[in-house]
């Protein structure tokens, strides 16, 4: 019984027709396409339906505001996180001028860290060597072991 109604209301749903201002560009494009008149009018009026189990009847749906919004915020919000997420992509495999000088002049102060690092050797085997010359002087002036501190 309930599908005499379902089908009743389905054939008494009408369309209203639509019409899509005519303009060359969208004509051009249209033939490109090869997309006809009546199917763009088609594509661009869709209406959803609910069934109103109450009155039987198919009624227009649209969707409240509240979830327009919620679906824009999260389609911005994808957006924008793509778009940081390609933005340290980019920037780390092409880096700006700016960056690559940074990046040289960080070089430039490894290789004098380097060069600092090996005088450093030198002048810490100089002290052992010191300390060890002094040790042997105290042994000989005093006749003890030195203290090292």
């Amino acid at each position: 019984m309930i599908w005499f109604y379902l089908v009743r209301a389905v054939s008494q749903c009408t369309f209203a027709d639509i019409h899509v201002p005519e303009s060359p560009e969208l004509t051009i494009a249209l033939k490109r396409c090869k997309i006809s008149q009546s199917a763009l009018e088609a594509f661009m009026k869709r209406e959803k339906f609910t069934f109103n189990s109450k009155t039987l009847q198919f009624e227009s749906y649209k969707t409240p505001l509240k979830w327009k919004i919620f679906r824009g915020l999260g389609i911005g919000g994808a957006l924008s996180f793509g778009s940081f997420c390609l933005a340290i992509v980019f920037g780390q495999l092409f880096p700006s001028n700016g960056e690559k000088a940074l990046m040289m002049e960080l070089d430039q102060m490894k290789v004098r860290y380097a060069a600092v690092n090996k005088q450093m050797e030198k002048v810490n085997q100089t002290v052992d060597r010191v300390h060890e010359m002094d040790g042997d002087i105290r042994k000989i002036i005093f006749g003890s072991d030195p203290m090292d501190v």
